[in-house]
């Protein structure tokens, strides 16, 4: 039990109040965003141009994604070397 604590202890010194209520503003302001954007799109465009705006978003956000995630990989292989 006394682990729990501990960990639990040292997950709240990383995590400030502070860092975290503009980090969970901004999410909800681009989660609005995202949704305007979207509905704004799927009322102005056809249904075939909105479909291809879907999916190169998609393939767009998948590539970012990936993209961090390589290069994270690579830092921490790479680490040990340096």
């Amino acid at each position: 039990m006394r682990s729990a604590f501990a960990a639990a202890n040292r997950l709240a010194d990383l995590i400030s109040a502070s860092l975290s209520a503009p980090a969970r503003i901004d999410c909800g302001d681009r989660l609005r965003h995202g949704f305007v954007q979207t509905f704004t799109f799927a009322r102005v465009l056809s249904p075939d141009r909105f479909s291809l705006f879907i999916v190169v978003g998609a393939i767009g956000y998948t590539l970012w994604l990936t993209d961090l995630g390589l290069a994270k990989i690579l830092f921490v292989n790479l680490r040990p070397l340096i």
